[in-house]
Order: structure tokens, then C-alpha cells, then sequence
């Protein structure tokens, strides 16, 4: 079985995850929640996860993923990784 299996029109995550997930916090870089597959399987990822469930980092969060984090108890942080990476001075100059 893939790690990813394709169920019914829509994913699963596998089974060592929902194992793991229990009483653990997320950090979302990146990921815009505006689409149902993306929302359907962070709801399914972060289920049974501790309160909060975790953190997103979302530059001008549009409404609909303003509501889908507070009904799943994620705190919004507006800001993006270039915020992130210069509050913690790992800056990407190369």
C-alpha cells in the first residue's frame, strides 16, 4: 500500500500516522488552505492532536481559511518563511 492512498475520490493518510498524531502540534509553512483536498487531509492528519493543534503561517489569510483554522484550532500567524527566518536570524544570504 502506498503511503498516500487514493480512497474514494479523496486521500488517506497512512495507518503509522494516525498512530503517531495523538497529543502533537503542527507548524504549517506554506500551505494555503483554500482548496478541500488540502483541508480534508490536515483535518484528518491533525486529528486527536493536542490544544492547539497548531500554527500556520498564512500572509493575508482569506476568510474561508480564517474559519476553517479557528474551527480547527490552528492559530493563524500572518507572516510568511522570509518573516520567520529573519525573527530567528537564520537569514537566507548565501
Amino acid at each position: 500500500m502506498d503511503y498516500i492512498t487514493e480512497l474514494m475520490g479523496g486521500f488517506a493518510i497512512p495507518d503509522f500516522v494516525k498512530s503517531y498524531r495523538w497529543g502533537k502540534q503542527y507548524l504549517f509553512i506554506g500551505l494555503r488552505m483554500t482548496r478541500d483536498t488540502e483541508r480534508m487531509v490536515l483535518s484528518d492528519i491533525t486529528y486527536g492532536a493536542a490544544e492547539p493543534e497548531g500554527w500556520a503561517l498564512i500572509p493575508e489569510p482569506t476568510d474561508k481559511e480564517r474559519r476553517f483554522c479557528k474551527n480547527q484550532r490552528i492559530q493563524i500567524i500572518e507572516a510568511d518563511i522570509d518573516d520567520l527566518l529573519a525573527t530567528t536570524a537564520m537569514t537566507a544570504a548565501v
